[in-house]
């Protein structure tokens, strides 16, 4: 899939430079290393999936990384949205929880999930899917659309959204070779009362 193109609601757009993609992964490995025992980070070794997960926005003194991914995303979100017919300015709808992810050789999340459940506060109201690929020195780890037979190949400080729901259904292929860094966040309308 290449940048700006369009299969069943699924788009892609370049979006971060590629000092800002090692920034971020600086950033992110420093920070699962200084919080692993720490309930900001989650490891996962089962058969759905094998990675590395960093909720940066947990810790308060990360928040201000928060505001960098939503001026990155907001040109393509004002595209998404406008085409799509949804009007909604980003601040009204970006979920200020997201986290970075780290998959390793044969890792990644490798069981057909969708992102909108029931569940935590917040997943029944997730409607879009957000996810960067911060680098691309690696082998396979393509991510896949079962229903729409789509496949995204990664591509450094490429940006892909997709509808939340379970007509989406994807997963990482169990194919890498190499480390994986990912940014993965969503948009959502808020219900009164949760935030």
């Amino acid at each position: 899939m290449m940048d700006g193109k369009t299969t069943n609601f699924i788009e892609t757009y370049d979006c971060m430079a590629a000092h800002e993609c090692r920034v971020t992964i600086d950033i992110a490995e420093q920070f699962m290393i200084d919080h692993r025992d720490s309930n900001y980070v989650a490891q996962d070794n089962n058969k759905s999936r094998n990675d590395t997960q960093a909720f940066l926005t947990n810790a308060k003194f990360q928040r201000p990384f928060e505001d960098r991914f939503q001026k990155w995303i907001q040109p393509h979100w004002d595209h998404y949205s406008n085409k799509y017919h949804i009007h909604k300015n980003i601040e009204e709808v970006f979920d200020p929880l997201y986290k970075i992810q780290l998959a390793d050789t044969g890792g990644g999340y490798l069981n057909p999930h969708y992102e909108q459940q029931k569940g935590r506060s917040g997943m029944a109201e997730r409607f879009a899917v957000w996810m960067i690929y911060l680098n691309d020195d690696f082998i396979g780890g393509h991510t896949v659309f079962t229903h729409q037979d789509v496949e995204i190949t990664p591509k450094q400080g490429m940006l892909a959204i997709w509808p939340a729901a379970y007509t989406h259904r994807h997963h990482a292929v169990n194919n890498l070779v190499g480390k994986k860094w990912a940014a993965t966040g969503w948009f959502r309308y808020k219900v009164d009362g949760i935030t």
